[in-house]
């Protein structure tokens, strides 16, 4: 256990700031097979949701960067992963590349419009939630879901796109 990084042996390593359908699912097998545990949008929606996921919706309605930054911190500082991309964490990469400024910011991009289709066909959590893309904001999307659980996650992403919309300070 490192004193200053919690659990963590090392701090955030890795920050992706690309949003998914960019090849974040790729980013996060190489970063994997480089021994980075990265944390990915899979890791919240199938095997950490519950304990997770009070922790984005907190920063969604953050106003404050700096309180942001505390939350943030917190969490990677205390986790196991060395890395993360994808939703949600890749929509707070400014303030983890201020947290971690070591550490190297990696930026997946698409094409706008063959994101948005590959985002409208593949998206699916499984069987946890069915994916319906209902609206894209170019920045991030919105996601309709059919179960409780979801319910939270497309309130979650609201209050995200939301915040990214108003302009965070």
């Amino acid at each position: 256990i490192n004193a200053e990084y919690g659990l963590n042996k090392m701090p955030l390593q890795v920050i992706g700031a690309g949003f998914g359908r960019t090849g974040t699912n790729s980013l996060r097998m190489a970063l994997e097979l480089l021994g980075y545990p990265t944390y990915h949008m899979m890791v919240l929606v199938l095997a950490e949701f519950d304990s997770h996921f009070h922790l984005w919706e907190k920063l969604a309605t953050l106003q404050s960067k700096e309180e942001r930054k505390i939350v943030l911190r917190q969490f990677f500082d205390d986790s196991k992963y060395t890395a993360a991309v994808d939703f949600p964490a890749s929509l707070y990469w400014k303030e983890l590349s201020e947290i971690y400024p070591e550490a190297k910011v990696i930026l997946t991009v698409r094409d706008e419009t063959k994101w948005a289709e590959s985002v409208r066909d593949t998206i699916s959590f499984s069987a946890k939630a069915q994916v319906e893309l209902s609206r894209v904001w170019y920045g991030g999307i919105i996601q309709a879901f059919q179960n409780s659980k979801a319910q939270e996650i497309r309130c979650l992403g609201d209050k995200v796109v939301v915040s990214l919309v108003r302009g965070r300070k």
